[in-house]
């Protein structure tokens, strides 16, 4: 799960205790998104602030710990979510120092100059921000369909981001206004709207396959992939090779895995698909009490499917 926030001053250098202060103040409100958390990243041109708690996935040890730097220092990462490859085939910058994806991740916004081509290889669902300390840019992005969320806002002669809206609010200094119009539009008319606004007035959200850079003294968002429409029938074991590849590159990890049956046809053809590449994974059901929301009782269901798949 994660979690990524921090604070880039428009306005010069900031007091570093300051910055530390707002950096412990946003990590302390992400403590419910991972068990491991450093201390935030203060730029020593004293502009910028990242900060990150961490659910250690894959390489549990301190290696994998962020905001993460690369080995000359040049730039700091924070990074929420997971990368599970890149379809870049150049070689790595360094040798790894971790088994984690963020420092992947590190490797490849380093081999890059040009955002767009550092984010566009990258396979995965994330948000990412980084700080290079020789151009002094900033970069947030987001992955290509929006999975993962980042919040962010243009308050006290800056810019704060963060993974969830409610992150922005605990550092008091965006007030919680909620915005009339767009709560209408999103509760009832559009809740699916995929564009930058939120319910909150002054809270923008970034959209999907975006990056924003800040560049001093300005700021501006790019879009750095759109899909490409493809001609001719797809077939049904071209639908099944990409199943069972994107469950295969899921199922790494360093912890126990979990799933949660219903005996429907998507968590049963994820547990099939584990359980056919011997990965070892522990089946749940959900009973919601009084069946609230109309909902049916699923247990009878999954064990069922738990039962004819060994879980």
């Amino acid at each position: 799960m994660c979690g990524i926030a921090g604070f880039i001053s428009f306005e010069g250098r900031r007091d570093a205790d300051w910055l530390d202060a707002l950096g412990r103040t946003m990590t302390g409100a992400m403590a419910h998104r991972g068990e491991g958390a450093c201390a935030p990243y203060v730029s020593a041109c004293g502009t910028v602030m990242l900060c990150a708690t961490r659910l250690a996935v894959r390489d549990r040890t301190e290696a994998g710990d962020q905001p993460m730097t690369d080995p000359t220092g040049r730039i700091a990462l924070v990074h929420n979510g997971e990368v599970y490859g890149s379809r870049s085939p150049a070689p790595p910058l360094w040798p790894r120092r971790t088994t984690c994806d963020t420092e992947f991740v590190l490797q490849q916004v380093c081999r890059e100059d040009d955002p767009a081509a550092a984010l566009r290889p990258l396979s995965g669902m994330f948000a990412l921000a980084w700080h290079d300390t020789w151009t002094g840019r900033v970069v947030l992005a987001r992955d290509h369909f929006g999975v993962k969320p980042l919040f962010y806002a243009f308050t006290h002669g800056g810019l704060l981001f963060a993974s969830e809206a409610g992150v922005l609010l605990r550092t008091g200094l965006v007030t919680p206004e909620v915005d009339p119009e767009e709560y209408v539009l999103r509760s009832w008319i559009r809740m699916d709207a995929a564009d930058d606004h939120t319910w909150l007035r002054g809270v923008r959200a970034l959209q999907p396959a975006e990056y924003l850079s800040l560049d001093r003294p300005g700021t501006s968002t790019h879009r750095y992939w759109q899909p490409t429409p493809v001609d001719g029938l797809v077939s049904a074991e071209e639908i099944r090779a990409a199943f069972d590849r994107a469950i295969a590159q899921r199922a790494v990890s360093d912890v126990p895995r979990a799933a949660v049956l219903s005996g429907g046809v998507d968590s049963t053809a994820a547990v099939a698909a584990l359980t056919a590449l011997g990965v070892p994974v522990e089946g749940y059901v959900l009973r919601y009490q009084d069946g609230i929301g109309g909902s049916g009782d699923d247990v009878a269901h999954a064990a069922q499917a738990a039962e004819r798949l060994g879980v």
